[in-house]
């Protein structure tokens, strides 16, 4: 937002991420989207429905124009990719270090499509629907990205200068199709982001209200509730709003740390995706769905579903030890190079201690003892022992 207009820098007179006054700003900027997404949230699901169609019909538009523009303004041939780059020393290249390295991208790009599915208690024939929708984004983006990719390393003015590792696209855009237009460029990419943000966050409460709705997180009763007027969980936008806001504070100066967050928090997510796929290629191998398949108007991978689902396992795990390997620059304390363990392990710990302390009470409800239970059923009756089971 500040290379479309200075008048986004509030705070000190650096836009670079890297500096105090970028990252600050960039904190107040972050918290400032996430408050409004979160209104949007408490709105209602029309609202919300609305926006986002708004948002990816001209995030999907203006990405189509702003690759074909670029190519228009293209300064070398699509080999680039496949060139090396000379300027500062680095052991990555062409080969198998670059590869490597290149991975990273998508596991940072192609994930958070599990969206669909968090809203499918909102959606008309979920079962049918929501895995299309998975499908249409994991393609679209994926096209969108490498094509996106591919202009804008054609398109920017130098690969070696070092602009675009901290200006990034907003740098490409700007210098290959001038101040104007290439500032329309970037409203549309702010818009995208912020519609990205909302999906996001969107995903994360109602996951956090069904867990709430079963008992499996703290305060429980007021995460589960429902707004009467809007129809939506109110309070659960608000707490993963608020959590949100927290963890921007982290990038005020640090940006080393900011990143291995990023990278804990994406390591994490294709952890989940993984017991996911493992667990579904482990009841395949058991037999499902059986020789019937799939229900009628149920999604269904067909005799492909096997195949793909080894691919996936193999691949998550694949992803999952490139993200998570040590890799020392010397640059900074060793800690750092297993940051996203400790992150990955210390989540885990946090989350079996609550998975415990929530299912003790849920047990002690379900099996009330002796005459305590005997008791108990007396004066409450079988009706209100069924409820608690």
């Amino acid at each position: 937002m500040p290379s479309v207009w200075s008048g986004f820098q509030f705070l000190g007179g650096d836009p670079s991420l890297t500096s105090r006054d970028g990252a600050a700003n960039a904190v107040l900027l972050g918290a400032g989207l996430i408050v409004l997404t979160t209104a949007i949230n408490m709105a209602g699901v029309k609202a919300m429905a609305c926006v986002n169609d708004i948002g990816v019909m001209a995030e999907l538009g203006g990405v189509v124009l702003l690759i074909a523009a670029l190519f228009l303004h293209a300064v070398r041939g699509p080999g680039v990719v496949l060139e090396p780059v000379y300027g500062p020393p680095s052991s990555l290249g062409t080969g198998a270090a670059g590869l490597l390295a290149a991975a990273l991208m998508p596991a940072y790009v192609l994930y958070g499509f599990d969206s669909a599915g968090a809203l499918a208690e909102e959606t008309q024939n979920p079962r049918r629907i929501i895995p299309r929708a998975i499908l249409k984004a994991i393609v679209a983006s994926g096209i969108g990205g490498a094509l996106l990719i591919l202009a804008a390393l054609m398109a920017a003015p130098s690969l070696t200068d070092g602009r675009l590792a901290t200006e990034g696209l907003a740098h490409v855009v700007v210098s290959a199709l001038g101040p104007t237009l290439g500032k329309v460029f970037l409203v549309d990419v702010a818009l995208a982001v912020c519609v990205c943000t909302l999906a996001i966050q969107t995903g994360a409460s109602r996951l956090a209200f069904s867990m709430a709705r079963d008992g499996a997180l703290p305060c429980a009763p007021a995460l589960s509730r429902v707004s009467a007027r809007t129809k939506t969980p109110v309070a659960p936008a608000i707490v993963v709003g608020a959590l949100a806001c927290g963890m921007l504070v982290v990038n005020y100066g640090e940006a080393q740390l900011f990143v291995l967050i990023t990278e804990t928090a994406v390591l994490l997510v294709n952890l989940s995706y993984l017991l996911v796929t493992a667990g579904m290629l482990a009841r395949r191998l058991r037999g499902w769905p059986g020789r019937s398949g799939a229900a009628a108007g149920v999604f269904s991978l067909g005799r492909a579903g096997l195949a793909l689902n080894v691919a996936a396992v193999a691949w998550g795990a694949a992803l999952i030890a490139n993200i998570a390997w040590p890799r020392h620059d010397g640059g900074g304390p060793a800690w750092l190079e297993y940051f996203p363990l400790i992150g990955v392990a210390g989540a885990t710990v946090a989350g079996l201690g609550l998975f415990a302390a929530m299912q003790r009470p849920r047990e002690e409800a379900k099996a009330p003892r002796g005459e305590q239970g005997a008791v108990a059923e007396q004066e409450t009756g079988p009706a209100r022992i069924d409820l608690l089971t």
